[in-house]
């Protein structure tokens, strides 16, 4: 059965938190997205196809759903917005979370456990790009 699944939708602090019961992220201008590999597609964080970004999740592990920003970087590394916006440059996926990995749903397991996963899945993607082995 195909699994039914959303982002977790960041809140906006004004404050640094210091509190190990929570994570914290680099806001990036970009746009949210699901990408989902069951059906080689990426959404937005309201579920809507963003399918001109479709072509990320094709060298990403099958029956699985990352969640992570959609961003154009600039020549320092940084993101630009408005490349993005304007298709003026080359679209990366910067991962926060995996939910599931290869047909296993893992959002029960607390998020330390997920990114240790994630971190394992980056390492072999680093060493063997095409994960769909």
């Amino acid at each position: 059965m195909y699994p039914q699944f959303s982002p977790i939708i960041p809140i906006h602090r004004p404050d640094p938190i210091d509190d190990p019961g929570w994570a914290a992220e680099l806001k990036l201008d970009g746009f949210r997205g699901l990408a989902d590999t069951f059906h080689g597609r990426m959404l937005s964080k309201n579920l809507y196809p963003l399918n001109r970004f479709y072509h990320l999740t094709t060298r990403l592990p099958p029956g699985s759903v990352f969640d992570g920003e959609i961003c154009a970087l600039d020549r320092d590394g940084r993101p630009d917005f408005n490349a993005l916006l304007f298709g003026r440059g080359e679209p990366v996926y910067i991962v926060f979370d995996l939910l599931f990995y290869r047909h296993k749903d893992l959002r029960k397991l607390p998020l330390n456990e997920r990114r240790a996963i994630l971190d394992e899945v980056a390492n072999r993607y680093r060493a063997a790009p095409n994960l769909n082995r």
